[in-house]
Parts: structure tokens; C-alpha cells; sequence
């Protein structure tokens, strides 16, 4: 997925750690492991809000051995954990600090969009795939906070968007939870592409363990008004754009009116026709909006990502844009 654009954004929100007084947090569980073993990270910002919100960043996948050998050697950022703390500097996480929520944000070293709990043996090492126990593991940790907040909004950058999905079942426990998911999601359209996808393309070396409730289908498990319904999720804020790398391949006509119709089911959500506007995200067309401060802020239409995300987190106003 996104390389060089990614690279400069992650480089960036690092950058700005000395600036923050953020603590760098270790998982607890001996599971929530990067992937060269060294135990994951996290950044944490307790403000005394009544309000948390956890990030899931995103970063591609390593969907066999060479692309895995390929992300160590070129962006190690996504093979090891973080030894600096950061949380500010970029679109919709300043925004829920803005807000007043407490944050938790979790760099991506995983390379399995969150899902897995499995190792695999490359080059005579043991690799770790470790995604799902992180998220666990955090979750575990702040179940207290959690439980007793006013509200969880749960944001999830591509990989990250993915990753709610595999993880509804742990978010959707919470009465409290909102969902996020930014460069991601299944509509009936899209869905119906990748199941007849899935069938031509073994995904089994990166989906090798799955949590329970995906029922061994990674197709049905990616974020989807379905997937959410099964666990218990209600409040969602989708961003799923035309043009979007991955929405590309399906048919426009069908994309669009399958966007609508889940954007009206929630009465939120960003959608607009990025590739005939020339809106770069991450990846041309438009995949990731919510990340960086610019896009994230832009009137492609009447209403920028950031006002109908504040109406949502705010409860007023409109909370969708559809342009097309």
C-alpha cells in the first residue's frame, strides 16, 4: 500500500514528539509483538477527559515472504516498535484532542492490517504477525477507562480501517464505541468484487490466523455495515471514496449507490468522486483523507472532512457528504 506519501506523513507525526508531553507505553501481553519480536508500543495521553479515542495506523501488509524481506529492509518503522513517544500534528487525531478526548495512538508494526496472531519462519528467523494481540492487549489494559467513558471513538488509517473490522468484536463490546474507518470499507458493491476476487488469489499466508467471529472469511471481516451489525456497532463515520485504489476495480455506477446507501443507514460519512477531482491521499485517488491536515481540512465541497466529522463527534448539524 502507500509508500513514499505514508513514509513522509509517519516521519512527520514523529517529528513532532519533543513537542508533546505523551508517554510511551509498553503492551502488557508477551502476544503483542512487533514484528522482530521487540514488544509493541503505544502513545498515551490521558488529558482527564471523559472521553477516549484510539488510532490504528495503517501501512500496507506484507502478503508473503518477499514483501515482508521488502518492508524490513525499505520502511523498518512498520517491523519494530516505536521508542518515542508522539500523538499531534496531523488531520482528525489533533481534531479529537481539540475535542477533548484522551488519546491513544499505536504506531503499525504488525504488517498484518491487525488481524493476525501467528508467526511464520523467513530466512531461518521467526517472524511475528502479532496485529490482533496488540489491539488485545490495549484493550485489555484501558478496559476500566473504557468502560466508564462517555464515549470510545475508535480511527483506523487503511490498514488501520481494517483492522477495526477484524477487531469489531473486541470494540463492539463497548456500549460507548464510534468507528472511524478512513480508506476502507465494504459496501455490498465492493464486497461483492472481492469475494468473486478471493476465490482467484490465496490470501492464506497473511490471513493464516483470523479472530473467531470472522469465521475464517477475511472478505466478511474487512469494515462493513454487516460486519459492524454482528458486533454490535451502530455509530459509524465511513470514508470510502471514489477512485480509491481499492474501490477502483469495482463497477463506479454500483460503488456509488452502494456507498450511498450505507452512508444514509448511519447518517454519516464522507464520500466524494476523488479520482474526477484529482484529490490525492496517501495513493491516488483519495484512499486516506482523514490522515493529513490538509485534505483533511480542504472544502472539496460545501463541507470539508473535518466539519462533518465535528458534527458527528458533536452530535449537530449535517454529518454527511456524498458528492456525486
Amino acid at each position: 500500500m502507500y509508500k513514499s506519501i505514508l513514509t513522509a506523513a509517519f516521519v512527520a507525526a514523529i517529528s513532532l514528539s519533543g513537542a508533546n508531553a505523551s508517554e510511551l507505553r509498553n503492551t502488557t501481553s508477551p502476544d503483542a509483538m512487533c514484528s522482530d519480536g521487540t514488544q509493541a508500543t503505544y502513545s498515551f495521553d490521558d488529558f482527564g477527559s471523559d472521553k477516549w479515542a484510539v488510532v490504528l495506523m495503517g501501512g500496507g501488509m506484507a502478503r508473503n515472504p518477499d514483501e515482508y524481506r521488502d518492508r524490513a529492509k525499505n520502511q523498518p518503522r512498520f517491523v519494530t516498535a516505536q521508542q518515542s513517544a508522539y500523538t499531534g500534528g496531523q488531520g482528525v487525531q489533533d481534531h479529537l484532542i481539540e475535542n477533548g478526548y484522551n488519546m491513544i495512538f499505536v504506531p503499525y508494526c504488525s504488517n498484518d492490517v491487525w488481524a493476525g496472531n501467528h508467526s511464520h519462519e523467513i530466512d531461518g528467523k521467526t517472524v511475528q504477525f502479532r496485529g490482533r494481540a496488540i489491539v488485545e492487549s490495549i484493550f485489555e489494559e484501558m478496559s476500566d477507562e473504557f468502560k466508564n467513558a462517555k464515549e470510545l471513538v475508535v480511527v483506523g488509517y487503511s490498514a488501520g480501517a481494517i483492522g477495526i473490522g477484524f477487531n469489531a468484536d473486541i470494540i463492539g463490546q463497548y456500549e460507548n464505541a464510534r468507528v472511524v474507518p478512513d480508506g476502507f470499507w465494504f459496501d455490498d458493491a465492493t464486497k461483492s468484487f472481492y469475494n468473486g476476487w478471493a476465490k482467484k488469489n490465496d490470501r492464506s499466508w497473511v490471513y493464516k490466523t483470523m479472530p473467531e467471529h470472522c469465521k475464517g472469511d477475511w472478505v466478511g471481516c474487512y469494515p462493513s455495515r454487516e460486519n459492524f451489525t454482528r458486533n454490535g456497532i451502530k455509530d459509524v463515520f465511513l470514508i470510502w471514496n471514489v477512485g480509491d485504489r481499492y474501490s477502483r476495480p469495482v463497477n463506479k455506477d454500483a460503488l456509488k449507490k452502494a456507498v450511498k446507501s450505507d452512508i444514509n443507514h448511519y447518517g454519516a460519512g464522507y464520500s466524494i468522486d476523488a479520482e474526477k477531482r484529482q484529490v490525492h491521499g496517501f495513493e491516488d485517488w483519495g484512499h486516506v483523507l482523514a490522515f493529513d491536515k490538509v485534505t483533511y481540512n480542504t472544502k472539496y465541497t460545501e463541507q470539508s472532512l473535518k466539519s462533518a466529522i465535528d458534527n458527528w463527534l458533536n452530535k449537530t448539524g449535517d454529518q454527511t457528504v456524498v458528492d456525486y
